[in-house]
């Protein structure tokens, strides 16, 4: 049984047919429908669609990205939801360009999955999972400095017309990152 969303995220890379597609589908089957997952590019070409590579490794993991359409990211959009995960600093800039308030709410997939275990998510009393995902992500905010990688240790490879070994280690790297979250959402999820 899909759940009602509780909460929301939102991925974003260049295209949107690669890293963000691919970690929108696979935290929407982690999360089960207990939150709204989308997606966007900073530099979409709304004329690609996912590239045949992405949709071979998704369709190992049981996902689907053949429905997927690229969308450019927008402030508003981005706004409204919980936590926004984006596949490189560089991206992360992009957005907070966009988007100024969401400082607190903003981070690369890899910085987020670092932060999140150095968080007592018991000391968060937050009943609505809403609130706690973003209680949660200023609690994360405020440990930046304690991630201890430069910045292009914190990006996402991008794997567009590179070798499947690229895009091999790309998914590997998000779905990683992500089973991090996963955790914690069922952790959170369990105390409820």
């Amino acid at each position: 049984m899909v759940q009602q969303a509780q909460h929301s995220w939102y991925f974003v890379c260049t295209g949107n047919i690669c890293r963000s597609a691919f970690a929108e589908a696979y935290l929407q089957r982690l999360f089960n429908g207990v939150a709204a997952v989308h997606s966007g590019g900073t530099g979409v070409n709304q004329a690609l669609a996912p590239t045949e590579e992405i949709k071979t490794l998704a369709a190992r993991q049981g996902l689907s990205l053949d429905e997927h359409t690229p969308r450019f990211i927008e402030g508003e959009e981005l706004k409204a939801h919980d936590i926004v995960l984006t596949a490189t600093v560089a991206h992360r800039a992009q957005v907070l360009a966009e988007a100024p308030t969401l400082l607190n709410r903003v981070f690369t997939i890899k910085e987020f999955a670092q932060l999140l275990p150095q968080i007592d998510v018991e000391e968060i009393h937050q009943e609505d999972p809403s609130k706690w995902w973003r209680a949660t992500a200023r609690k994360a905010s405020q440990l930046r400095s304690r991630v201890n990688a430069p910045d292009n240790d914190l990006d996402i490879v991008d794997p567009f017309k590179k070798d499947m070994d690229v895009y091999i280690a790309s998914t590997q790297e998000i779905m990683e990152a992500l089973d991090i979250i996963a955790n914690v959402e069922h952790m959170r999820a369990s105390r409820a």
